[in-house]
């Protein structure tokens, strides 16, 4: 797995990024399993908006270019030399621009005039299921890709894309009780030797839960409050 950085740094130095391909490709040859992993593909976007508000201005990464011609042919060409890999796995992974959810409520969710429109620090963990359900649609995913690439690369990733599920309060109530279990057992032992058992009720699990979680900031910001 490289991140961008080393991407970038890689497309300066072509002879290592041939070299990365290639041993790819033997590997793959040899029936050996090879994952080829590129981390948050979003921050290099096709589609950038231009500095005066004109609208969305294109460019061109190399990244996207190579990934193209992966999902196309199977096959990389680097300094004109093509190494086929149809047996290696190209998994990338990439955040979903806020403004896509901001989209998604205005167009689906808001009728026109009635209330204001939501930010994405206004969602809730019933609107993200809301947003999940309509993304993974074909429509749905292709018009988010759209917000960063051009269409003839949407149309290469779309049927490739899964989106991962938000948490729901189910999940959201299950992280807190493990969290709490964690903070137990980190004095089981304090308290076996003064002859007493920690124990807690759903009500706590409850109402931890209520308090900690904020669903923009996912898991993170729930693990992070109920440990506090």
């Amino acid at each position: 797995a490289q991140s961008l950085v080393e991407w970038d740094k890689a497309w300066g130095a072509r002879h290592q990024l041939l070299r990365d391909v290639q041993e790819a490709s033997a590997l793959a040859a040899q029936g050996v399993p090879v994952i080829f992993a590129v981390e948050e593909i979003d921050k290099v976007p096709e589609l950038n908006s231009s500095s005066d508000g004109s609208g969305l201005r294109e460019k061109t990464h190399p990244l996207v270019g190579f990934l193209n011609e992966v999902l196309t042919d199977g096959i990389a060409r680097v300094d004109g030399v093509a190494a086929p890999l149809s047996r290696v796995f190209f998994l990338g992974t990439m955040n979903l621009p806020s403004s896509a959810l901001e989209q998604f409520w205005r167009e689906s969710q808001n009728k026109p005039g009635e209330g204001p429109s939501k930010t994405f620090f206004d969602f809730s963990t019933e609107d993200l299921a809301a947003f999940h359900r309509w993304i993974t649609t074909q429509q749905g995913c292709a018009k988010v890709l759209g917000q960063l690439f051009r269409p003839n690369t949407v149309s290469r990733m779309a049927h490739h894309t899964l989106v991962l599920q938000p948490f729901t309060r189910e999940g959201y109530w299950e992280l807190t009780e493990r969290q709490v279990k964690k903070t137990l057992g980190k004095f089981s032992r304090s308290l076996r030797a003064k002859r007493l058992q920690g124990t807690y009720t759903p009500e706590l699990v409850s109402f931890l839960m209520e308090k900690a979680t904020f669903a923009p900031s996912g898991a993170r910001s729930t693990v992070s409050r109920v440990n506090t």
